[in-house]
């Protein structure tokens, strides 16, 4: 059964035993896709736009993860977190303007948690399992975070590709590129400091970090 394989996985969040493969696919996505595709058009859009107006696209499109971050603290035995996240959701779609800004947490202290399958998948005590790079799709997980993609695909429609109907003027290329541009500061940096990025950043498992 799926239970029984993803236990079985090595708790050693930091295994690489697919580096071969792994690094193949870190090539397409940096010296590729972010190169002459993300990249670029990252820059173009810091060029038009002020980072207000970056930070408050980004907020409009977490708020839109709230079922994700409801359900996945009680799936995790932490109802007090679901109830900030559905307190944190009333507010900023009201008085926030849909999203835009985030008054839950600058006047309440509600904090923003990002929550998602793989996250509850360690609750349960599931090991994370080896690194698992693929292209766009997963810029870097693991194991145990790519099987619970489909689950976050379903809940986190903020982040998810799985809501075309939501979407259909390329809202989440918009999204995407957006992100790029609110991490690139961090990422140049990281990049630039690194002898071997993706050794550095398989190491210290930070892809997602650098945007959140």
């Amino acid at each position: 059964m799926l239970w029984d394989q993803l236990q079985n996985l090595t708790a050693d969040a930091g295994t690489d035993p697919w580096q071969g493969f792994n690094r193949s696919m870190w090539w397409v996505n940096t010296d590729v896709f972010d190169r002459f595709f993300f990249g670029p058009l990252a820059h173009g859009w810091m060029y038009i736009t002020p980072l207000t107006v970056r930070v408050h696209m980004e907020q409009f499109f977490d708020n839109l993860n709230f079922p994700g971050y409801f359900i996945q603290p009680l799936l995790q035995g932490d109802p007090k977190q679901s109830g900030v996240a559905l307190g944190r959701f009333a507010i900023n779609t009201t008085v926030g303007v849909a999203g835009i800004f985030d008054p839950a947490n600058h006047y309440l202290g509600l904090a923003r948690r990002p929550e998602d399958m793989g996250q509850t998948f360690g609750v349960w005590g599931i090991p994370p399992g080896p690194y698992l790079v693929l292209p766009l799709l997963a810029p870097q997980t693991t194991v145990r975070d790519f099987v619970g993609f489909p689950v976050d695909c379903v809940l986190n429609v903020g982040d998810s590709y799985c809501w075309g109907w939501f979407a259909p003027y390329g809202e989440t290329l918009l999204r995407d590129i957006n992100r790029r541009a609110l991490g690139d500061a961090n990422l140049k940096a990281a990049s630039d400091a690194a002898v071997d990025f993706y050794a550095s950043v398989i190491r210290i498992g930070r892809v997602r970090g650098f945007v959140d």
